[in-house]
């Protein structure tokens, strides 16, 4: 009877693991919008150099504001708060557009692409900006 009882006990944990792989796995995939939208921290961050997103969606694209602050503070490219400095439209599994870089008031086009819970934003022509053509974003920890 034991032997009954310790073999339903590991079926039942098996199946409840199961379960959570399961929904856990679809809910990431069928929320993929929403774990866009919000707030985005550079990777490598530190106290020379800070770099933000912020992302929402508004109907089918993709917008959004920078505050990209370098070499302590000396040079800044942000956004005002209100202001939406990057617009892009989904194209397959990734989002293109522009960037809008109050640092040069230009217009660059942009990729956004997901990556294992990492944003990669891309710049196609970026010469004459301060930060580098591939940067790395992770979500901002609420």
């Amino acid at each position: 009877m034991k032997k009954k009882i310790n073999k339903m006990k590991k079926v039942s944990a098996l199946l409840i693991i199961g379960m959570f792989f399961i929904f856990g796995c679809q809910q990431k995939s069928t929320n993929s919008n929403e774990f866009i939208i919000g707030s985005w921290n550079y990777i490598y961050n530190s106290s020379r150099q800070d770099y933000s997103l912020t992302l929402e969606l508004v109907n089918d694209t993709l917008k959004g504001s920078h505050c990209f602050v370098a070499n302590n503070g000396n040079k800044i490219d942000c956004a005002e708060e209100s202001d939406f400095t990057i617009t892009c439209k989904k194209r397959n599994d990734n989002f293109t557009g522009k960037f809008n870089s109050t640092y040069t008031n230009n217009n660059y086009n942009i990729t956004l692409e997901f990556i294992n819970d990492t944003l990669v934003l891309s710049l196609d022509n970026y010469s004459d900006l301060f930060f580098s053509k591939e940067l790395k974003f992770i979500k901002a920890k609420n």
